[in-house]
């Protein structure tokens, strides 16, 4: 099957990924997960895998490539199901704790043979708190945010609250000229290493002025309630009111209750679906799968995709670019459906969204 181009990020020497990026709110829109679905996921970190079972989906399968991605959801999913809600914000690093690694010597036992040994291995992530001590160029990001506007200034940006006191504020006191001359460099970077590509393709907008996504999350899509842009500007969740769903006290017990539904798998996304049965899945989160796949690949993986997906199924991903779909037999884009759901994504760090409908009658 398809071919990934694969850098160190994707090997199974890193934990790339501590906390998901695309947003969960999205995603459920796009794909109306309930109660009637077999969903297929990227794990990535593992948070929207767990967000999912809000919709009691009958089964999810997560995958992802890179084992340690699914060490860290299967470490999620043990301290969930033996600890309390308060340890389990303290062993992922949510909540201020010193006893971090007295919680997982309680529930390391509980972890398959790879994933134990994976994170004996790691145990200084988990004394640091996992969920803040990764991602290191998101938080590159922040601390050169921080640096440039103070922290204080971002603090007050999180209290505005309405569109209109969001907006004035942003071009007041957060659109400096040394932040958009770094978010030009941003933009610069990419387009000179792919001009190339770039002259050879119709849509002239293959590259997105990054900068433009960042302004408009900033101004157009509310900020007191978005803990996407929280962790990447203040490093952290903002408050316990503003919390991924599955790290929220309200539905931890529901959660929990659900969590035999899930079933992992370390693979490729095309294998999993190559060794899948005929009409199984209803409902894919590819997150970001599309960018990864050589162009070449990308046809016999929406083949399988097609074949293991029911009728009327849904897909959607996320990507880092703007790629020309070419038409597939058997499946409808639902272009409005798209623009309309990322005009008001809570993560600025993807520049296009796309949902897909499988039609076979």
């Amino acid at each position: 099957m398809g071919k990934y181009n694969l850098s160190e990020d994707f090997s199974d020497k890193y934990l790339r990924y501590r906390i998901c990026l695309e947003d969960p709110d999205t995603i459920q829109k796009a794909l109306i997960i309930n109660e009637r679905d077999v969903v297929l996921s990227i794990s990535s970190a593992g948070c929207n895998i767990l967000n999912f079972l809000i919709y009691n989906p009958k089964k999810i399968i997560a995958v992802d490539l890179n084992q340690n991605q699914n060490h860290l959801l299967e470490l999620k999913i043990q301290a969930m199901k033996n600890l309390d809600y308060s340890k389990f914000l303290e062993i992922l690093g949510v909540k201020h704790s010193k006893r971090r690694i007295e919680l997982y010597d309680k529930i390391k036992n509980k972890l398959s043979k790879d994933a134990k040994k994976f994170w004996d291995s790691k145990i200084e992530l988990i004394d640091q708190g996992i969920t803040y001590s990764g991602q290191s160029n998101i938080k590159k990001l922040g601390k050169f945010l921080r640096f440039f506007l103070g922290l204080k200034t971002i603090e007050t940006f999180f209290k505005q609250e309405s569109l209109e006191e969001q907006e004035k504020y942003f071009y007041k006191k957060i659109n400096k000229l040394r932040v958009r001359i770094f978010f030009k460099i941003l933009y610069i970077i990419p387009f000179l290493k792919n001009y190339k590509k770039l002259k050879q393709r119709k849509n002239k907008m293959f590259f997105l002025n990054i900068y433009k996504r960042y302004r408009h999350v900033m101004t157009r899509v509310i900020i007191n309630n978005n803990y996407f842009l929280s962790v990447i500007l203040l490093g952290k969740y903002l408050n316990n009111q503003t919390l991924p769903i599955y790290l929220q006290n309200k539905y931890f017990e529901t959660i929990k209750s659900r969590l035999d539904k899930i079933e992992i798998k370390t693979s490729r996304v095309e294998d999993v679906l190559k060794k899948s049965p005929s009409n199984f899945f209803t409902k894919l989160n590819l997150s970001t799968i599309p960018d990864f796949i050589e162009d070449k690949n990308l046809d016999k993986c929406f083949k399988e995709l097609i074949r293991t997906t029911k009728d009327n199924g849904r897909f959607c991903y996320f990507s880092t670019e703007f790629k020309d779909i070419e038409p597939r037999d058997k499946i409808t884009y639902d272009d409005e459906l798209a623009n309309k759901l990322f005009k008001n994504d809570r993560s600025m760090l993807y520049l296009d969204f796309k949902v897909g409908k499988i039609i076979k009658s």
